[in-house]
């Protein structure tokens, strides 16, 4: 089987295939091709002397045409793309020194397009992060800023990312602020890659970096237009990063003092989108579940979920707009719960809250969109979403349908399940846009959320190793996932940290977690 254009050279060099033999074995191939075309048409057929005549005529018909043709003046070709042109030729053969050099030539006489900047851009940023040269990767982008704005200005959506990212795993905090700055200053254009590389810097920990851009620019969101729910879940956003940054910066013990309180009001006006709506009594709820003050005990009865009618079978079926919907309490207590988890978090776990509560949501909305039926498998579909729907060999052959095999892995309403946590994280590698941040931070948190399940009584260790124990194939799928994600070197060696997080012992010979395995049940 012929490698892929990206897949590594089958001489063994280390380069991808397209910069080293593919341009030869398509020429050989070719050169194949014609050879068995002469061999096949090397003599004269009875079919070839019948048409013979006709061929004769079509002959003369081309040639009247081109005759007709020699006195029209030959297109003039662009010479911009007659340059671009000649540079993906060159590009083809050069090594990696020469694609750089030609990059940077290219960027220099002015002769790239959005189009064809984003292209090599792209197509250099993994090869120079594998290579360890992201400081000049760097350069060049800067170069690129000062000799083409307007070039950079279309696509410096996708350069804010790579910036961001190079100054994370430089610990350059200069150009991170500088990165972060630009990311705010015209976030409102790209809001999918906004939340994307807030969440990049979330992960790691640097809300500071972004508080201090939100207070030097304001995102103008009012001027775009979204969908309707994205404005407010932004503005909630900044505000829960506004109240985390409040219970970092104060002891406990004057956290609800009243001066305080106003302060944090008077600081959060501004992303409120209706100040009239907002309830002083409901942030001193807020800030009690997450800074330790609550008194609450529950029990598994607080979780008893409503069942849920049955779903429409058509999306085409009408449904009352007008008719509320009641909230399910249990629904509303596991939100609460949720908060108190990001007290153990940061006191027990010792994991900043910016981390846990990214993965907090995503663990809320699975429980919730698990319960709902919305993550459930029809009769024909398989397990393994996140590797391209590759059954695992335990899944391969079963008498049960998967849809009742996934109900019945189902052990407990507050832990997870494999079949329906791998449906559930493929969303975040869709092929409309991959947020490998959040689906590794969901994942990676797992393990304290069980603990923290357990000490609120609520499952039992057994209860817990069990659903940690059997999300073990799926950690393999992560790693994977994680290893292709070359931008951020902390996702892969977060996930291979897993399964000692998950209170698996060492030993063992599985390759995919570093000698990993799981204990004996």
């Amino acid at each position: 089987m012929a490698p892929k254009r990206n897949d590594p050279c089958h001489c063994g060099s280390g380069k991808k295939y397209k910069h080293c033999h593919m341009k030869a074995d398509r020429e050989a191939e070719l050169a194949a091709e014609e050879e068995a075309v002469h061999l096949h048409t090397s003599g004269p057929t009875f079919g070839d002397l019948q048409n013979k005549e006709t061929d004769r005529v079509i002959e003369s018909i081309f040639e009247e045409k081109n005759d007709l043709q020699t006195d029209v003046e030959p297109e003039e070709i662009d010479p911009e793309v007659e340059w671009l042109n000649k540079l993906y030729e060159e590009l083809e053969d050069a090594d990696y020194d020469e694609t750089i050099a030609l990059l940077r030539k290219s960027i220099e006489t002015n002769v790239l397009d959005s189009e064809s900047a984003f292209e090599l851009f792209n197509e250099l940023y993994p090869i120079m992060v594998e290579q360890n040269d992201r400081k000049e990767f760097t350069e060049l982008v800067a170069l690129l800023k000062t000799h083409q704005p307007d070039v950079y200005a279309e696509e410096s959506q996708w350069f804010w990312s790579w910036a961001v990212s190079n100054a994370l795993v430089l610990q350059d905090d200069e150009a991170l602020q500088a990165a972060t700055d630009e990311l705010v200053k015209d976030g409102g254009q790209e809001i999918e890659q906004f939340y994307k590389v807030s969440h990049m810097l979330l992960y790691h920990d640097r809300r500071d970096v972004l508080l201090r851009a939100l207070d030097k620019h304001t995102m103008d969101l009012s001027a775009r237009e979204y969908f309707p729910h994205v404005e407010f879940e932004l503005n909630q956003k900044l505000i829960d990063l506004v109240i985390f940054d409040y219970l970092d910066t104060h002891e406990p013990s004057t956290l609800f003092e009243e001066k305080n309180i106003d302060a944090l009001c008077d600081r959060l006006q501004k992303y409120i989108e209706k100040p009239e709506d907002f309830r002083k009594d409901g942030l001193v709820d807020f800030l009690g579940l997450v800074g330790g003050k609550s008194t609450r005990d529950w029990t598994m009865d607080d979780f008893a979920f409503r069942k849920m009618p049955k779903r429409k079978e058509s999306m085409w079926d009408e449904e009352d707009e007008t008719k509320k919907v009641k909230v399910d309490p249990a629904v509303e207590n596991l939100r609460d719960l949720s908060c108190e988890f990001l007290h153990y978090a940061r006191t027990v776990e010792d994991l900043p809250f910016d981390k846990s509560d990214l993965a907090r949501s995503s663990i809320v909305d699975y429980i919730r969109e698990r319960h709902e039926g919305e993550l459930e498998l029809a009769d024909d579909e398989p397990f393994g979403f996140l590797t391209g729907g590759n059954n695992r060999a335990k899944n391969k052959s079963r008498k049960v349908s998967k849809k009742k095999q996934a109900q019945k892995k189902i052990v407990h309403r507050l832990l997870p399940d494999p079949a329906t946590m791998d449906r559930f994280l493929a969303r975040f590698f869709s092929f409309m846009g991959s947020r490998p941040h959040e689906a590794i931070i969901c994942f990676e948190m797992l393990p304290a959320w069980g603990r923290f399940i357990q000490s609120k009584g609520l499952a039992t260790e057994e209860e817990v190793q069990a659903s940690l124990r059997s999300l073990d194939a799926l950690c393999a799928d992560m790693i994977k996932m994680a290893e292709q994600n070359d931008s951020d070197p902390a996702l892969e060696v977060n996930m291979r940290n897993w399964r000692e997080n998950a209170g698996f012992e060492r030993g063992g010979d599985c390759p995919a977690c570093a000698g990993y395995r799981l204990p004996n049940p």
